[in-house]
């Protein structure tokens, strides 16, 4: 294949996901993440008026600053930003792929942006996007002899999410083993930048760790199985991804063998996989022992998907160059493997997203709110869906306040308190009990069956404070 065609394909399909990505983000009529993706955004929004943001240890301050810009477009503008951030890093991975293959480099496009909970995650305010983007520029950076400016990017990491420290091992092993002395102590300068930063203005050397969100708060998430995020592999990696997984972690092992030196095979197995397999195994033992803030939520395996979709990717290379891949019917399994591949994210998860049921009822509330003329009165909330479709800023205090730091404090009168069942109870510990023990008045309710047990009752309530 022609070097000019395969650009042309490359081109296509980045073109071909740009225009699904869009649509589904303007389409989708809420976010995936939930309260996550609201906070997230809105941290980044209104970072401006409340500059102490921009160092947010749960908002993550590199995220937050390269955020902060396209917030101001409102949520669409945080989703196209994400979106951007995906295809730059396909680009970079089919940069990467013409250097290393010579057949079907194009695929990696397809490979990249179809693992499935890395798909869904674009349509969010979520950090996973950044990650992804940071990481793969590292590598590509190591791989065109760029390795202090590999080591300087992926320095940074770990503000953009905390996980990035399990990285930085992985890139001084390599620098160790091709003996750049030079690059080493670069892995340490995102550390360095932002404690100077945090220092001058919090007044502290120790903000990095001292005020990490999950390190100094316990939280009660409660804890799973070791295994957990292996059973949930549809979800995250998608079946046709999982065996080309497999078939890649074999072919790197006759690799090694064939030849141990292959500088591109140690890109790819220590940088890629090794990345992927650090992080999984990592977010496997904090969700086994219940630490670290871990849920056991799929969404977090989004940091590491293009290291999915390129590791399987290699697995692709791999059996093409077979010899069984003269046979047509072995050519016609392939190829519907890689189109089971591209569909995958269609068949996990449904997008556009629709609202859920508690933001189904939550909107009652809100326009609840607006058809009596209370939208402008104070707000209590757990929810930060609540302020994001009422406009509010929610760190400013005099018209809104999180329940989550008010917890059962006195309020103030004349203001809103919008109580959901969803999070209120576990995240404000504030349950009906307790909240109707101060001087508030029921207004409305809104109540639907729940969206996991038909059984139980999920509710919104709107209570005036007297």
């Amino acid at each position: 294949m022609k070097l000019n065609q395969t650009n042309k394909l490359a081109s296509f399909f980045l073109a071909l996901y740009t225009l699904i990505l869009v649509y589904c983000a303007f389409e989708s009529a809420t976010t995936y993440g939930g309260g996550d993706s609201w906070l997230h955004f809105q941290i980044a929004r209104y970072a401006f008026h409340h500059p102490e943001l921009f160092l947010d240890q749960w908002g993550k301050p590199l995220y937050t600053l390269l955020a902060f810009l396209p917030s101001q477009l409102g949520f669409i503008g945080i989703k196209l930003f994400n979106i951007g951030c995906a295809l730059l890093t396909a680009y970079l991975a089919f940069r990467m792929a013409k250097n290393q293959y010579s057949h079907y480099q194009w695929l990696v496009v397809v490979f990249v942006l179809s693992v499935p909970i890395y798909f869904v995650t674009l349509f969010s305010g979520l950090t996973e996007s950044v990650f992804a983007l940071c990481i793969m520029s590292s590598v590509y950076l190591f791989h065109i002899y760029r390795v202090r400016w590999a080591c300087v990017v992926i320095s940074f990491l770990p503000f953009i999410r905390s996980e990035g420290f399990l990285f930085l091992p992985l890139f001084a092993l390599l620098c160790i083993y091709y003996k750049r002395w030079s690059a080493l102590p670069l892995l340490s300068l995102g550390f360095l930048v932002f404690t100077f930063i945090g220092f001058y203005f919090k007044g502290t050397w120790n903000w990095v760790f001292g005020t990490n969100f999950y390190l100094t708060k316990p939280t009660n998430y409660g804890h799973g199985t070791w295994y957990h995020f292996f059973a949930s592999h549809y979800l995250t990696f998608g079946w046709a991804l999982s065996a080309f997984l497999v078939i890649a972690i074999i072919s790197f092992v006759f690799r090694f063998k064939k030849n141990p030196r292959n500088r591109e095979l140690h890109i790819q197995v220590v940088l890629l996989l090794g990345g992927l397999v650090v992080y999984f195994a990592a977010h496997s033992y904090f969700w086994y022992k219940g630490i670290f803030g871990s849920a056991g939520l799929d969404r977090v395996m989004a940091g590491v998907g293009p290291c999915i979709g390129y590791t399987a990717f290699c697995g692709f290379q791999f059996v093409v160059k077979q010899k069984i891949m003269e046979r047509i019917t072995a050519k016609i399994a392939l190829s519907a493997m890689v189109l089971l591949v591209f569909i995958m994210p269609r068949l996990v998860y449904s997008f556009p997203f629709r609202l859920t049921g508690i933001e189904q009822l939550e909107m009652q509330a809100v326009e609840y709110l607006k058809k009596n003329n209370l939208e402008h009165y104070p707000i209590y909330f757990q929810d930060p869906f609540f302020p994001a479709m009422l406009k509010k800023d929610p760190f400013d205090e005099k018209i809104s306040k999180n329940l989550y730091q008010h917890a059962c404090k006195s309020y103030k009168p004349d203001a809103i308190i919008l109580w959901d069942s969803h999070l209120c109870p576990r995240e404000s510990m504030l349950p009906i009990s307790v909240l109707e023990m101060h001087e508030v008045e029921l207004l409305q309710r809104f109540a639907a069956p729940d969206d996991y047990n038909q059984n139980d009752t999920m509710e919104v309530r709107i209570y005036l404070t007297h």
